[in-house]
């Protein structure tokens, strides 16, 4: 499945956008170093988001694939739905649940990320809405309006005791995305690698075809040197569009790919994870809170 995060631009814009990116990205230095995603909390740490209560707790195993549904109330009694799944690791869906009308109407996607110096998070606006249907002890969710994510509205990162200005934070947040939106466009259209995105073998494979200087001796021909490592341009040439070869050269692969994996793999599984809403699904009660 092909994305289309960049539209019909030609090659030559999208060339011009990735360098400028890239070149903003690598120049912030550590400030833009954003971790892996983990998320244990309900509410964002975004200030002004609500502090939610979870009512009940829904489940489903599939295969290799996990959802989880929850359902919860602000202080102000206002219902909302959140789901999860590691189809998008990292990611939770929030919606507006309106038991009346049996359906949810979908508001944000929001991510956290956190390592031992700091934490980052984010979210993007969403359109759409769900069916949401309850039946003995199980709950069914289906697309009922077709889902949408838009653009980066938020964004906080902490180094050490420092938070960064709201401006500051979406601004660096903003290129990560960019950089890694390219990198899944590019990822989703080769037809040469395995597709299952959950498997230890996607992420070997990936990580040998684009990164080979962790692990293979050096190779003859021209190398730049970023991030720590000699990169090898003929090769970057060879395999990826000249947008993505400028940016591997420059170690913005290498820092996105340790540091934004989980995001990268859940926007690569953002097109199965919505197949699986459009074909319906049913959630077994886990717990009932008072």
């Amino acid at each position: 499945m092909k994305a289309k995060y960049f539209g019909n631009r030609s090659p030559l814009i999208r060339f011009c956008l990735l360098v400028f990116v890239s070149l903003l990205g690598l120049m912030t230095g550590s400030c833009s170093s954003l971790v892996g995603f983990g998320m244990n909390a309900l509410q964002s740490a975004v200030s002004d988001a609500p502090q939610l209560t979870t009512l009940e707790t829904y489940t489903l195993t599939q295969e290799q694939t996990d959802f989880k549904l929850e359902l919860a109330q602000d202080g102000q009694k206002v219902n909302y739905l959140v789901l999860s799944s590691n189809l998008v690791p990292g990611v939770k869906i929030y919606g507006l649940w309106q038991p009346e009308h049996n359906q949810a109407e979908l508001t944000k996607w929001y991510g956290f990320a956190n390592w031992p110096g700091g934490w980052s998070e984010f979210e993007e606006s969403l359109t759409g809405q769900l069916y949401v249907s309850f039946g003995e002890g199980l709950v069914s969710i289906k697309t009922k309006d077709a889902i949408q994510k838009l653009e980066l509205i938020k964004g906080r990162i902490r180094l050490g005791n420092t938070i960064f200005s709201q401006e500051r934070s979406l601004g660096l947040l903003s290129l990560r995305r960019t950089r890694v939106l390219a990198l899944v466009e590019y990822m989703q259209s080769a037809e040469h690698a395995p597709n299952d995105s959950q498997s230890k073998e996607f992420r070997d494979y990936w990580t040998t075809y684009l990164l080979p200087e962790l692990s293979q001796a050096g190779k003859a021909g021209k190398t730049v040197y970023a991030e720590g490592v000699n990169w090898h341009s003929d090769y970057s040439a060879e395999i990826l569009p000249q947008h993505l070869a400028q940016l591997r050269d420059q170690g913005g692969i290498l820092r996105d790919w340790q540091e934004a994996y989980d995001w990268l793999l859940a926007e690569y599984s953002w097109p199965t994870f919505l197949a699986v809403l459009d074909q319906g699904l049913s959630l077994n009660l886990l717990t009932k809170h008072q």
